[in-house]
This record gives structure tokens, sequence and C-alpha cells, in this order.
């Protein structure tokens, strides 16, 4: 995925920080893309309507 910030030098940090985020990424397991889909499926809803609330419950006890 390439990010573009308009080519201002804060941009170009963050398109290199990107690539290179990506490039030392580490796929997610299989087994892990349906729980984490669901986890991000209860958690927009409560950030569409109260952004401070979604981080509440991504706190983690």
């Amino acid at each position: 995925m390439a990010v573009s910030t308009g080519g201002s030098h804060a941009g170009g940090y963050w398109d290199r920080h990107i690539t290179d985020v990506e490039a030392h990424a580490t796929p997610v397991l299989h087994e892990l893309t349906a729980p984490l889909g669901q986890v991000e499926q209860r958690l927009a809803q409560p950030a569409d309507d109260a952004p401070l609330a979604a981080l509440r419950r991504c706190r983690l006890r």
C-alpha cells in the first residue's frame, strides 16, 4: 500500500516509515483472520458513534 502525503518533508518520512513497516511486517496467521474480523466489526459501530468509548473497549485489562 503506497501512502502519499503531498511530497512534504514529513510526508517523505511517513512514506519511508510505511515502506519499512511493510517490509518487516509478519503476515497474520490464517486462523486469526476471522476472529480479528469479528473484533473489527464489534468496534466499528462504537467507533463511529463514540470514538473514546471504542478506545476504552480496546484497553487491555
